[in-house]
């Protein structure tokens, strides 16, 4: 929000001169509310037991149609060929990834490479901080040249030993390696955020990153102060008991 604000004032970019209406804040509040209402309704089924999470993402994927075609009618029946291909090409692309990385990730662990990963590692250092620094940069490098699904699948079996062994909480490391992957989804040159934004906007991937590194740099600063300051994210999954306090 700051980085935001800060490029907002330095290009002088246009703001509304006046505040909307009572009326107009409840009509806005109101029509967002049944999008609004989508994460309580999957994170709450899923804590209470309705459905698992990979059956969360079948409800999630129906009611946002439910969404689309009945209550704001921005999707017609005759879209739905075109979304139903696009997302059997992202699913092909996903589960190619998955299939080419589980071999991959077969072969280190019977060569146990991770294990010798993890012996060089702590021989640099049994310091947590620095072994989560560490961490951090190879998951960034990573990245910036591999596809997230993929990074998990080959680094899981390599880092949880790890930060085990220097007890750290997985809940607290899982929140990390998310937050990497996603800044790996805006940092070229396989961006794949970059590349999907750069298609419907036609601005080039250079320019686009151009604009793109204040921000990049404050999800980097944000990336630090969650790996080193757990208590900021962990309270959440401490009091719904998925984490120990």
């Amino acid at each position: 929000m700051a980085v935001i604000a800060l490029v907002a004032r330095r290009k002088n970019l246009p703001r509304t001169t006046t505040r909307p209406s009572g009326r107009e804040a409840v009509r806005v509040f109101l029509g967002a509310l049944p999008a609004l209402i989508m994460p309580v309704f999957i994170v709450g089924g899923i804590l209470g037991g309705w459905f698992t999470p990979t059956e969360a993402a079948v409800v999630a994927s129906l009611y946002a149609l439910f969404l689309g075609l009945v209550f704001y009618r921005e999707l017609r029946p005759a879209d739905l060929a075109g979304v139903l291909w696009d997302s059997i090409k992202q699913t092909v692309q996903v589960m190619f990834i998955i299939a080419a990385a589980a071999p991959f990730g077969w072969v280190l662990i019977q060569q146990q490479i991770p294990n010798a990963i993890i012996n060089t590692i702590l021989d640099i250092s049994t310091t947590p901080w620095v072994i989560l620094l560490m961490v951090n940069v190879i998951l960034l490098v990573l990245g910036m040249f591999i596809e997230g699904i993929a990074i998990m699948i080959i680094t899981f079996p390599i880092f949880l030993p790890l930060i085990q062994q220097v007890q750290v909480d997985p809940t607290h490391f899982g929140v990390i390696v998310v937050l990497n992957l996603m800044i790996g989804l805006v940092t070229p040159p396989v961006g794949m955020c970059l590349y999907a934004v750069s298609a419907i906007s036609n601005v080039s991937m250079g320019e686009m990153f151009l604009e793109m590194w204040p921000y990049v740099v404050a999800l980097i600063g944000v990336l630090g102060v969650v790996t080193y300051c757990p208590d900021l994210v962990m309270f959440l999954p401490r009091t719904i008991g998925f984490a120990k306090g």
